[in-house]
């Protein structure tokens, strides 16, 4: 069984090596060669942005023994949402089980692969391609165009009986975009010296920083949740527990104890609900995160001017959120910046997974190899 799904692996590392893009590079490891690994857990630790494992065991390609010698594996796996989808807990996996995993070898290190596949000691299979949760269609035809089988939703998505603004109240999931080699943001002298700049050992994904607006909504499979209760509408994103309380009132207050998403205020204009803000401190990927399309392979920062008009429409079938949003910080961008992205209607049932970052996986992560040169 295990050989069959191996082929089918190559596969979907061509999908990964794409998906992976939009979080963060994955260059340091050979997308397109899958190893198995057979062995024991020796430590494992469920946590965001990457979850991991150690395993004492052998390596196989092509069900051939790499090494006669026991092996002590680093292993890099998925984030809690991610593998939560996929049925894994934080006891899923204890020290001393057997586990089996199909991985993608470092290009220069020894012992060090990234996940793509997990098998327990009774066969049970997780990964992406299992996930109960893939309502999104940019994900199931990517998935569907690799030859992969996809699992169907355990539920169908029920449009709310509502009108006007409410239409769009609840639970959402977000596409994947590609990104390309440059920012599409219309950045100015700053900006782009910004932009070339970018080291990423100083980018704030290794001190568990939340991604910000508009960026949080570019990971794709990531669920978005809109709430509304009295004259207040709470936005709650899955990627790092981002919760936002707007006022509909009129009135403008800081929506969150840090102050990470400045001050913010909402009202409703037919069935769109329209969210302002401003007073964002300034970030190092305030605009743009390396991976996303905004952001191409470097994060942009903001500064204390950047100012985001959200706009939130569902469509006419009540199943796709319309998320446009409008981004101005002239300090780094030569002018106001206007995009869209589609979110798929699920079940206000689907798991929402916590995020439990742990700033020491991304800092493994850059350990392990540079992002490739601009």
């Amino acid at each position: 069984m295990i050989r069959t799904i191996v082929v089918l692996s190559l596969l979907l590392s061509q999908f990964l090596a794409e998906f992976s893009q939009a979080h963060h590079s994955r260059a340091a490891f050979d997308m397109r060669s899958v190893i198995e690994i057979r062995g024991t857990v020796v430590e494992y630790k469920l946590r965001s942005p990457h979850s991991s494992f150690v395993v004492e065991g052998s390596s196989y390609i092509g069900g051939v023994r790499q090494n006669a010698d026991m092996e002590r594996w680093e292993i890099e796996s998925e984030s809690v949402p991610t593998l939560g989808s996929a049925g894994v807990g934080p006891d899923t996996f204890q020290p001393g089980d057997a586990i089996t995993i199909l991985a993608h070898p470092h290009r220069n290190l020894e012992f060090v692969a990234v996940a793509e596949t997990l098998f327990a000691a009774d066969g049970t299979e997780y990964g992406r391609a299992t996930s109960e949760r893939i309502y999104d269609p940019t994900l199931r035809a990517t998935l569907g165009a690799r030859g992969i089988d996809v699992p169907a939703p355990d539920a169908t998505a029920v449009v709310p009986d509502a009108t006007g603004v409410r239409r769009i109240e609840g639970r959402w999931q977000q596409p994947l975009q590609l990104p390309g080699r440059e920012s599409r943001l219309p950045l100015n002298e700053a900006g782009l010296a910004a932009w070339r700049a970018y080291d990423p050992e100083n980018s704030p994904i290794n001190t568990c920083e939340p991604v910000n607006i508009p960026s949080i909504f570019y990971g794709p499979s990531y669920l978005f949740d809109i709430r509304f209760e009295g004259d207040e509408v709470t936005l709650y994103n899955e990627w790092y527990e981002i919760r936002r309380v707007v006022p509909l009132n009129g009135s403008s207050v800081v929506t969150e104890p840090a102050g990470q998403f400045g001050t913010i205020s909402g009202s409703a204009e037919g069935e769109t609900l329209i969210v302002e803000s401003r007073d964002y401190p300034a970030s190092k990927w305030g605009l743009g995160v390396a991976r996303q399309i905004n952001g191409g392979v470097a994060d942009v920062p903001s500064s204390s001017e950047k100012a985001v008009t959200e706009k939130f429409t569902a469509s006419e079938d009540g199943l796709t959120l319309i998320y446009e949003y409008t981004l101005s910080d002239p300090t780094y961008l030569q002018e106001s910046f206007t995009a869209q992205v589609r979110l798929t209607r699920t079940p206000d049932s689907t798991a929402i997974y916590p995020w439990n970052c742990d700033p020491e996986r991304p800092a493994w992560s850059l350990e392990t190899g540079p992002i490739p040169p601009r």
